[in-house]
């Protein structure tokens, strides 16, 4: 059975890389389009816009490059507890959030926009999603305190 758990692990982690590597690729795409944008910028405005949104790009490139290189240091997954968080998993939500964060950027900065109205969207609309994230953790782990723990050596 430890070893169906560390093979999973395993899985898991290769699986996490490769997404990583996904966003590191789409955000430096990414990043050439908006830096050939900015040269093209009618004002100086729309070149700032931009300029930010890129740096969000920035963002996600450093996350998953630090995270895979962190994910490939995991020299012994049998010492890290599958059951209940696997390796990488803040690393994947968070690189995600900086690309998804430059997405949405990019369309305000096309739709002419001004700048403050996604920098706002992006606090405000974040707070729910993170209300229920913790709310829901809390639920969980008080619910697996009340069960009884499987593996207990109890037969």
């Amino acid at each position: 059975m430890a070893d169906d758990r560390e093979q999973r692990g395993f899985e898991v982690v290769k699986l996490r890389i490769a997404y990583l590597q996904h966003i590191t690729t789409l955000s430096g795409a990414a990043i050439l389009i908006i830096l050939a944008l900015i040269q093209r910028a009618p004002t100086a405005d729309i070149a700032v816009k931009l300029a930010v949104d890129a740096s969000t790009f920035v963002y996600a490139v450093l996350i998953s490059v630090f995270s895979i290189g962190t994910l490939l240091g995991l020299d012994h997954l049998a010492d890290v507890d599958h059951s209940q968080k696997s390796p990488g998993r803040r690393a994947t939500f968070f690189a995600s959030g900086a690309f998804g964060t430059g997405v949405a950027i990019a369309l305000f900065t096309m739709a002419g926009l001004p700048l403050w109205t996604p920098l706002v969207i992006m606090v405000v609309l974040p707070v729910p999603f993170i209300v229920v994230f913790v709310a829901w953790s809390l639920l969980i782990g008080k619910l697996k305190r009340r069960d009884p723990d499987p593996d207990d050596g109890d037969e």
